[in-house]
């Protein structure tokens, strides 16, 4: 808990051992060291950062609210985007990542690495917005609701030589107010029945 703010830095080691439900934690919350959730879910309900960090663990963290800023790599296997707003100007992302709320922010210029997979996996119909720059070196899985490119922002999304947009359900690349798409790699279509859109310019 906090009262008018307060930070935690981790550089170390930060462990959630026990317990089946959700940990919360609501300060600021920034981290260069391993995070390591053995069980249930840490809640990251304040904005933080994450600069060379490491999450991992058999349970989940979660980004629910404010503003998490990548600043480097950071490598996980447990990582779910769920409300919060996901920024940085050079943060690359390896792992595992399930995207099911929130944004990848205004001004944001993120990289899906090679060994990375960004799984998209929401609401049905439901948009998951990029309003800055998302640029694709490993694998983009859209499994449910829409990646949806902010033209009114920058909503760029780049797939690089290499790199797979899988779209495996009944999903769209969608756009508002323009958008770009940027394919030099696989586009593929591996699920769903009816007609994926490819709505920002391809």
């Amino acid at each position: 808990d906090s009262f008018s703010g307060g930070s935690i830095i981790n550089e170390g080691l930060f462990l959630k051992s026990g317990g089946t439900n959700t940990a919360s934690v609501i300060p600021f919350f920034a981290n260069t060291g391993t995070v390591s959730i053995q069980s249930g879910t840490l809640a990251v309900a304040g904005s933080g950062s994450s600069q060379g960090g490491v999450f991992q663990g058999n349970g989940t963290v979660a980004l629910t609210s404010g503003t998490f800023t990548l600043n480097g790599g950071i490598l996980t296997s447990n990582i779910i985007l769920n409300g919060a707003s996901l920024t940085g100007s050079n943060g690359v992302i390896h792992g595992t990542w399930r995207w099911t709320g929130g944004s990848l922010a205004i001004a944001s210029t993120l990289t899906v690495a090679p060994d990375c997979v960004l799984i998209v996996a929401g609401d049905n119909n439901a948009n998951y917005e990029l309003y800055g720059i998302l640029t694709n070196a490993g694998k983009i899985w859209i499994q449910s609701g829409n990646l949806r490119c902010r033209g009114d922002y920058v909503g760029l999304l780049i797939n690089l030589p290499g790199a797979v947009v899988d779209a495996q359900g009944e999903v769209s690349v969608a756009a508002y107010s323009g958008g770009l798409f940027v394919n030099q790699g696989t586009l593929l279509k591996s699920g769903g029945t009816n007609a994926t859109r490819i709505e920002p310019f391809f």
